[in-house]
């Protein structure tokens, strides 16, 4: 709330600096995404690790006996939550959907090592936090990292968008 005055400016500061790299065609500003998104995935899984160590009961939520006891449990529920998790998946892929230049092996290992893990650290750390406060969180990412880490992931966050509208 205290920043909303400025939400405008910088999105218009933001949609200036993007139209003011695209000179410098996907090379110039591939050097810069690349790190930018690794630091982005990395950063959110060391976030949510921050709260699995608080509550790694968390962890049970990916054994696949309690996924199909919820979907049995919860039809309506899981409906929704099964769609969420596609949006989530693919929104993540969009990050790094315009690596095709690489080859198979470098996108696959990027998955497996650093993208899958740090989407799972992140989304069970969100559910660790969530649980921690009853279930009655707005924005349990940007709460979660509160203090001195907001502002650099509100820009990250920021920075990772930029990168998927571009893919």
């Amino acid at each position: 709330p205290a920043l909303q005055p400025y939400v405008v400016p910088l999105t218009l500061m933001i949609l200036a600096m993007l139209f003011a790299v695209q000179r410098f065609g996907t090379g110039g500003v591939g050097l810069v995404f690349g790190p930018v998104t690794a630091v982005w995935f990395l950063a959110i899984g060391l976030s949510g690790l921050n709260h699995i160590i608080d509550d790694p009961e968390i962890l049970w939520a990916i054994s696949p006996h309690y996924i199909v006891a919820f979907l049995i449990n919860s039809p309506d529920v899981s409906f929704v939550t099964i769609g969420a998790v596609f949006l989530a998946v693919t929104g993540a892929e969009a990050l790094y959907a315009d690596l095709g230049h690489f080859g198979r092996k470098p996108i696959v290992l990027a998955w497996l090592a650093i993208v899958f893990p740090c989407l799972l650290l992140n989304y069970a750390g969100q559910g660790a936090y969530v649980l921690a406060k009853g279930g009655t969180v707005g924005h349990p990412f940007f709460e979660m990292n509160e203090g001195w880490a907001l502002i650099p992931m509100v820009v990250l966050a920021a920075a990772a968008t930029v990168i998927a509208s571009q893919a």
